[in-house]
């Protein structure tokens, strides 16, 4: 186990001291860089000294400690709040549960049952 500490500049902001293990491929950084950045995965490019990165393997790229990897992508929108709160059944008047439950839950018995014939 080869553990590095790298730069990664990403847009105006860089992560700096990010733990990369080299014996594994360049996914497991990608998936740490989409946790401090929200970019997607496929969405990233990452660039060090003119070569890129894909996500199999390193191929030329040799990793050492304090290297500045370029990463190029753009971030997933955060997801908004519900604009509308929600309601429970538990939180419901008796009025209220009529009012949305048109079928009653669960299923009636009606006592036919099939029988295993020998």
């Amino acid at each position: 186990m080869t553990s590095v500490k790298i730069n990664v500049k990403w847009n105006k902001e860089v992560f700096k001291d990010v733990e990369v293990d080299t014996s594994l491929p360049p996914a497991v950084l990608k998936a740490q860089l989409f946790s401090l950045t929200n970019v997607p995965t496929e969405r990233q490019k990452i660039m060090v000294k003119g070569q890129t990165i894909g996500d199999d393997t390193w191929g030329k790229v040799s990793l050492t400690n304090g290297l500045t990897l370029l990463m190029m992508g753009s971030a997933d929108p955060v997801p908004e709040l519900p604009t509308e709160k929600v309601k429970f059944l538990e939180d419901m008047t008796e009025a209220q549960l009529a009012q949305h439950l048109q079928y009653p839950g669960g299923l009636k018995n009606l006592g036919k049952s099939f029988t295993k014939i020998k």
